[in-house]
């Protein structure tokens, strides 16, 4: 009997193994390289999607099917120490899904790795959007969006690797500790911000499904008086684009996010973005209002970092004009995907302290003016 309980349920948080804690992937690579030692070797760079890809990283997949393969398998670094504070926390759950002879070794393996989660939290299977539960950490994308069109999970995270980052507008990361900064940050976010004159410059990191004309807010907002965030990205250059962009190859972007240039780096439809640190902390040095278009990765960070400093707004417009614009830019597979990610992006609203409709770039554009610094 237990001496002391909880009074109120702790929160669920709902963890995959394969690509979040234990390395899966990265072992496929490893050993088709041992196997093909002739050949080019692959890299893990190589694997962009699930399942078969038409590629040569195809000739891994076999390998899943082995319970021998799972033997070699150890945490990444930090994985254990970051279960073990996780559990102490809140009540966390594994989803995993593996072949049916590597259930039992899976179980096993999960006992010796992290004895803090009970066997009565272990679920096999890969029908994640039916458990509910508050946070999930996952590396699948068809996982995570399944669990935000559900709605069973609240706050559903991609954990960032080279086969998902073609997945925009919802919340990802990339360490073990952003997650644990991000869950404390969702349970105590509430909007501290207050408009009034006269008391320093502001970050206003707009936030906003494909197709809500956050681009064109922005520019209307440098025209009443506020300076465009200076952002680095990797897409072409475009006659419409927003002010503001530094347009870089691959390579230098990796050279700069390596050297600690960015406040935050995300990816989009399979281009870098980031966010400029020195063009932050100059702007609110010189007591400069700054704009800037951010998925919420950028905006949680932007606010976990300047804090009442920081207004982040939700940019919403009717949802025919949204779909409209969509279709009017994009074909093929980039319209299909921004289609099915709208419905995630929606709930980015409930982290932001304010939302504001976009039907009027011109009217939007005034009242958030006036809303800052009262203009």
């Amino acid at each position: 009997m237990e001496i002391i309980t909880f009074n109120r349920p702790r929160q669920a948080v709902v963890l995959d193994v394969d690509g979040v804690l234990l390395p899966c992937a990265e072992l496929g690579v490893a050993r088709w390289n041992k196997e093909h030692p002739d050949e080019e070797p692959m890299t893990i760079e190589e694997i962009t999607g699930y399942g078969v890809l038409g590629k040569r990283t195809d000739e891994i997949l076999p390998y899943y099917a082995l319970e021998e393969f799972y033997h070699d398998q150890r945490p990444y670094p930090g994985a254990q120490e970051f279960v073990k504070e996780l559990c102490r926390l809140y009540d966390v759950y594994f989803l995993t899904a593996v072949p049916d002879n590597v259930v039992k070794y899976r179980g096993s393996q999960l006992k010796r790795f992290f004895p803090e989660v009970g066997r009565d939290h272990v679920f096999y299977g890969s029908v994640k959007e039916r458990f509910i539960a508050d946070f999930s950490l996952d590396d699948s994308p068809d996982h995570i969006l399944a669990q935000y069109e559900s709605g069973a999970v609240k706050h559903p995270v991609i954990m960032r690797r080279p086969w998902n980052e073609d997945l925009s507008g919802i919340m990802s990361l990339t360490d073990y500790n952003d997650f644990l900064t991000f869950i404390k940050l969702v349970n105590g976010i509430k909007s501290s911000f207050e408009p009034k004159k006269n008391e320093g410059s502001r970050v206003v990191a707009m936030v906003g499904p494909a197709g809500s004309d956050k681009g064109r807010l922005v520019s209307a907002m440098i025209d009443r008086g506020f300076e465009r965030l200076p952002s680095y990205t990797t897409a072409e250059k475009r006659d419409d684009e927003p002010k503001g962009y530094i347009h870089v190859s691959v390579d230098e972007f990796r050279r700069l996010k390596d050297e600690g240039r960015f406040i935050e780096s995300t990816s989009y439809c399979m281009n870098y973005y980031g966010i400029s640190r020195t063009g932050v902390e100059d702007a609110l040095k010189y007591n400069l209002n700054i704009v800037t278009v951010v998925d919420i990765c950028g905006a949680v960070t932007l606010k976990r970092l300047f804090s009442e400093r920081c207004l982040t707004v939700y940019v919403t417009r009717d949802e025919t004009a949204v779909y409209q614009d969509i279709m009017a830019k994009h074909t093929g597979s980039e319209l299909i995907n921004r289609l099915r990610w709208l419905s995630a992006e929606k709930k980015n609203k409930e982290l932001c302290d304010i939302t504001v409709l976009n039907d009027d770039v011109a009217a939007a554009a005034d009242a958030l003016t006036n809303y800052i610094i009262g203009k």
